[in-house]
């Protein structure tokens, strides 16, 4: 499976986790906090990533109309779905990507790649119990599959549960110690020891 590793911010969460195409949850932990500049610069560095994301806005679209003469041509081909979805999701359209990922795993309930990228678009979306269940429903397929098994334990930590998060990232560790999911969830496990239950953290949410 393909790890796109474009991340997007989420508010005050318990941990920090950063959400990733593909499905999967990656989890990076705050650390000690600094106090915020005084002064902000723009700097010639800062110009140039504005104007690469106005490019890449332009690319998006484009490919998105190509995708759609495509799918003229191939209707319900799943490769043209998921591309779509993940554009939008991207583009910063989970309602969009959702729609795309649900017409896709209608047709293959067993797609664990829509049904984890499903997961995350609704979580970005808010809808947090229809990202547990999409995550759910690849674990009733595949129980040992360790990016559902840290997305949920990503996902937990994120409601402040971090008696279910710790139990689904050692259930990833288990599954497949050698998994770059068990590498996440070892850090986080790690991290996670010494944040206090009763203190919130900045939060991030990956895959």
């Amino acid at each position: 499976m393909k790890r796109d590793l474009t991340k997007t911010r989420h508010g005050l969460l318990l941990l920090s986790i950063t959400l990733v195409t593909g499905g999967l949850i990656y989890a990076t932990l705050p650390g000690k906090s600094t106090s915020p500049s005084k002064v902000m610069k723009v700097n010639p560095a800062a110009v140039q990533e504005i104007q690469r994301g106005h490019s890449e806005k332009s690319e998006q679209a484009h490919e998105l109309k190509t995708l759609e003469a495509q799918l003229q041509q191939k209707p319900d081909h799943t490769p043209i779905l998921l591309r779509q979805a993940q554009i939008y999701r991207e583009m910063g359209k989970p309602t969009e990507s959702a729609k795309l990922l649900k017409q896709i795993v209608s047709n293959e309930p067993n797609n664990s790649q829509a049904q984890l990228e499903l997961g995350r678009v609704l979580y970005d979306s808010g809808d947090i119990q229809g990202a547990i269940a999409a995550t759910n429903t690849v674990l009733k397929n595949d129980p040992k599959n360790t990016d559902a098994l840290y997305n949920l334990g990503a996902i937990y930590g994120n409601l402040n549960n971090e008696k279910l998060a710790q139990e689904y990232w050692n259930r990833t560790i288990t599954a497949d110690p050698y998994s770059a999911s068990s590498d996440l969830a070892r850090q986080a496990l790690t991290r996670i020891s010494g944040v206090p239950g009763e203190t919130n953290q900045t939060a991030k949410f990956s895959k």
